[in-house]
């Protein structure tokens, strides 16, 4: 369950992102005009909308966001793997033990019993 700050912020990133979706459609409908792209050392050009040349940047800067941000996890989340992986071997360790001591406890208290009064008449 999400608490009451956790539901916030849910609402407030829902409301900035569309919000900032809303934006962008807004920005490239108005932008149709084409400027001109050079590439500094090199003596190359290219005639792009502005706004191709805006949304292409933004959706760049999101790409290399998202995957430092996924080179700086990689470390911890292999750490936790490496933890999650000694906790089911000593969890299905500690299951195997305690499964054999019952078998163990029901060998000696389920054997069969004669009844030695049925079994002499």
């Amino acid at each position: 369950m999400l608490s009451g700050i956790g539901v916030l912020l849910k609402v407030f990133k829902v409301l900035f992102f569309t919000t900032l979706s809303i934006a962008v459609v807004l920005f490239s409908i108005s932008n149709k005009q084409s400027g001109l792209l050079r590439f500094w050392p090199f003596d190359f050009y290219i005639e792009i909308p502005i706004y191709v040349l805006c949304l292409g940047t933004l959706g760049l800067g999101f790409i290399s966001g998202f995957l430092f941000s996924s080179l700086k996890n990689l470390p911890r989340k292999y750490r936790e793997r490496q933890t999650f992986k000694k906790e089911i071997k000593s969890l299905d360790q500690q299951l195997r033990q305690s499964s054999i001591e019952s078998r163990e406890g029901q060998t000696e208290i389920a054997k069969p019993v004669i009844d030695v009064a049925a079994h002499n008449a």
